[in-house]
């Protein structure tokens, strides 16, 4: 499985790679909880985070806010609230609970 991490890390600017990551993070919930760690740690690393919520891929997005912890945004609040205005439907809805345990003052301004 680290073999599997290490190839994987660094390649996840590709829909299909990151919905292939994603994919493979969820499987690993109930089977290998230390394999899904390192792979949250490598793969939905704070900087590949970024790339994808300035992207317009609201798919991944919104699989990457249903299936991460919401502390794995922890660092990217400003982020989300700057893009939240124009995101719709279940990324707007997936994403509004991190914005506003993360920036709950830019969330406020957002949901009024």
């Amino acid at each position: 499985m680290t073999d599997l991490i290490e190839l994987a890390t660094g390649k996840r600017n590709d829909p299909i790679l990151m919905d292939w990551a994603i994919s493979r993070y969820w499987q690993m919930e109930k089977r290998h909880p230390q394999h899904r760690e390192a792979m949250e740690q490598s793969w939905f690393d704070d900087l590949t985070l970024r790339r994808w919520l300035d992207s317009d891929n609201e798919d991944i997005l919104t699989r990457l806010f249903v299936h991460l912890p919401a502390e794995r945004f922890v660092n990217l609040g400003h982020t989300i609230g700057e893009h939240w205005g124009h995101w719709s439907g279940n990324l707007a809805y997936h994403s509004a609970p991190v914005l506003a345990q993360f920036q709950p003052d830019f969330a406020w301004k957002c949901f009024a």
